[in-house]
This record gives C-alpha cells, sequence and structure tokens, in this order.
C-alpha cells in the first residue's frame, strides 16, 4: 500500500508494480518498486530537488509512470514547487528488484527550476508503446502550459523528441493556434492516456467547454479524429475492443465499447478503495486499477 498514490504501472510480464507516492507518511516522494513474486518493496525511484527552505521534502513528485517490454520504466517528475520544469526519468529495471537511471531529461524547460515567476506546470500522463521496432514515450504536461510530448525512447539512454510527431515533437494545447480539438471540445487540461500499438492516442480531457471526456488523436499527433464524452473520467485503458475508464471520483470503472462509445458494463468500487482512480492496466488478462 503507497498513500496518495498517482502514478502507477506494472511491468508487461506481471512481475513488478510502480507506484508513485505523492505525499506519503515516509515524506519521501517517488516510484515504490513492488516485486509481486515475493510480496515485497525493491526499490523507491525518486529525485531530490535539494531546495533550501521548502514547506514539505523537496522531492519531485512522480505522477505518470509507464514500463516496456525491455524492462525499462519511464517516469515524469514534476519539480517540487511546479515552476518551469518537468523532467523524464528512465531507468532499468534490475534482477535484484532495484531500478537504475539511465536518463534525465527536461521534457519541459523554461528559466530557472522552482522560480515561482515563471510558469506554473506539472505532469500526469506518461505512456509508452513499441511502433515497428521503435519505442515512443509520451509526456503530458498540465497546468499553465499544456502539451503532449512524444519521444523516440529506442535508445532509452539517449530520448529525442520525435519530430515527426504534433508541431516537432509536440501539441501545444496552449498554443494559441493549435488545432488538435474536437466539436466544442478543446483541451482545458490533460489527465491520463493510453496509447495503442499503432501510435493512436486516447487522452483524458477536461475542456474548455466544461465537460470531461477522452480524445482520440491522430497517430501522428496532426488531429483529434473523435471525442469520447464522459463526466468524471480521470484515466483511460483501451484493451480488446473497449475504453475502461476510471472516474476521478473513485466510485467505479466504466466500461464503454470503442467504437459506439456506449456503455457496456460499470464495475463499482467501494470508498475502502480510495477516492479517485488514476491508472488502470489489463496484464495477463488481469485488471488492475489504482
Amino acid at each position: 500500500c503507497t498513500v496518495n498514490m498517482r502514478g502507477f504501472a506494472m511491468s508487461p510480464d506481471g512481475r513488478y508494480l510502480y507506484m508513485g507516492t505523492l505525499n506519503g507518511g515516509t515524506g519521501v516522494r517517488g516510484a515504490v518498486v513492488y516485486d509481486t513474486q515475493k510480496c515485497v518493496v525493491t526499490d523507491l525511484y525518486y529525485h531530490y530537488d535539494g531546495e533550501a527552505g521548502l514547506e514539505g521534502s523537496p522531492f519531485s513528485y512522480a505522477k505518470g509512470i509507464a514500463a516496456d517490454d525491455r524492462g525499462y520504466v519511464y517516469v515524469g517528475f514534476a519539480f517540487s514547487k511546479n515552476y518551469n520544469i518537468v523532467n523524464l526519468g528512465i531507468a532499468q529495471q534490475k534482477d535484484d528488484g532495484t531500478l537504475e537511471e539511465v536518463a534525465f531529461e527536461a521534457a519541459y524547460e523554461f528559466g530557472a527550476p522552482g522560480d515561482e515567476g515563471g510558469i506554473k506546470v506539472g505532469v500526469n500522463g506518461v505512456d509508452v508503446v513499441k511502433i515497428g521496432e521503435k519505442y515512443y514515450c509520451y509526456v503530458m504536461t498540465n497546468y499553465d502550459y499544456d502539451a503532449l510530448y512524444c519521444f523516440d525512447v529506442t535508445d532509452p539512454g539517449s530520448p529525442k523528441l520525435n519530430k515527426d510527431f504534433g508541431q516537432g515533437g509536440c501539441i501545444i494545447f496552449s498554443d494559441s493556434s493549435n488545432t488538435v480539438a474536437g466539436n466544442n471540445f478543446t483541451l482545458d487540461e490533460g489527465q491520463y492516456m493510453d496509447v495503442d500499438d499503432d501510435g493512436t492516442i486516447w487522452l483524458v480531457v477536461n475542456s474548455n467547454e466544461g465537460s470531461d471526456g477522452i480524445m482520440k488523436i491522430a497517430p501522428d499527433g496532426s488531429a483529434c479524429a473523435d471525442v469520447v464524452s464522459l463526466k468524471g473520467v480521470y484515466c483511460v485503458e483501451h484493451e480488446g475492443g473497449y475504453l475502461l475508464c476510471g472516474l476521478r471520483d473513485g466510485s467505479a470503472v466504466v466500461v464503454l465499447d470503442d467504437t459506439t462509445y456506449e456503455t457496456v458494463a460499470t464495475i463499482p468500487l467501494t470508498a475502502e478503495y480510495g477516492d479517485r482512480i488514476t491508472r488502470i492496466q489489463i496484464v495477463n488478462d488481469i485488471l488492475f486499477v489504482s
């Protein structure tokens, strides 16, 4: 169990859980590594900002986590003051249960990290997918700067912006010239996402028009192909012809047909599980809900 969990992922082989704790009782923020075979915590992947005078512990927030089939884990780190920078940390899962960092790069950077006179920026959604022979990692920043970045992580030690995605590697939803939007549905806040094997993106969105839903974004980031309206949605998993949608209030996972968007099932959850569903994954035909 972790306290105030936001980021979550599971290794494709089902061996390790990665759980992002924000303000746990330890005061340390990071991605907890849990071995599901040995039923023990084996590591904590974190970054220390080292700022003086901060209220609380100056550790970065690990809000978005993903894992690929090569044994690499991708963590979106928001700076502890949530200003001017979001980082992408990449670590390799070792046989002893620990993570060894191979890269730590700025996904977005503007001015001095933590400078409250700058731009407030955080991170929520992170996902990774293999398309053909390449691996891509997607990072969604939010607050005052909403942008979806796509990194080529085929070489995990040297992530590079995929310049063929969006406009030079990203979709800047905050830009007035942005055209990736649905009919009367423009992005105000981007939340969590799931990316298909062909690169199609299902991104949970709070819209400027006051509604909630999921943007279906073209693989090249050029357009919003469709919009799925669903009040209170916070995260999504696309699997086997269905969209599994976790609600922000933690009350249920709503299952939609991925073509008609009709509700085909509702999985209720009690308050004992928590007050927010932040990530859903299906691994080896088992549904995991954080």
